[in-house]
């Protein structure tokens, strides 16, 4: 009888233990990090930004990501003629960090993507 009260203490500890770790890792994904906290340049001040580089471009997407342990915001521009644009403007100062450009026969890298054969 008393092996069987160990056996039942154990199993009750082993599933305190278990929840307790459960509810710790979960109150994690909960809690808000650091890099999480809402950016200093909102979207809207940031989109006008990125919309200036790009006249008479239309927001495609946009995304409030980190980069480099900062927040930046990440816009897709469609622009007049074709091509698209990937604009990268900082979350803290509102300045454009990176601007590239595709267009639809070249990619980003610049390579021919076109099927020419």
């Amino acid at each position: 009888m008393r092996k069987s009260v160990i056996i039942a203490g154990l199993a009750t500890a082993a599933t305190l233990t278990a929840g307790g770790v459960a509810y710790a890792a979960q109150q994690d994904a909960f809690s808000p990090s650091p890099s999480a906290s809402a950016p200093a340049v909102s979207r809207e001040q940031a989109e006008k930004t990125a919309l200036a580089k790009v006249p008479g471009g239309t927001v495609t997407s946009a995304e409030l990501d980190a980069e480099n342990g900062k927040q930046v915001w990440e816009f897709d521009i469609a622009a007049t003629g074709g091509t698209e644009h990937d604009i990268t403007v900082d979350a803290t100062s509102g300045t454009v960090l990176a601007d590239t450009q595709d267009d639809d026969v070249t990619g980003a890298d610049g390579a021919d993507d076109s099927d020419d054969d």
